[in-house]
């Protein structure tokens, strides 16, 4: 989708994000965060 940040609120699914992320070698390119993550740098 050319996301450069995808979130989720439950941890496994986090890991499994991150994992998914690591197998594409897409660390440079895509940040995996919490949902709690997001909303806090939003509000800032």
């Amino acid at each position: 989708t050319g996301a450069s940040i995808v979130a989720a609120a439950c941890p496994f699914c986090n890991t499994m994000l991150t994992d998914g992320v690591k197998g594409a070698e897409k660390e440079d390119t895509v940040k995996v965060m919490d949902i709690a993550e997001l909303v806090a740098i939003s509000m800032q």
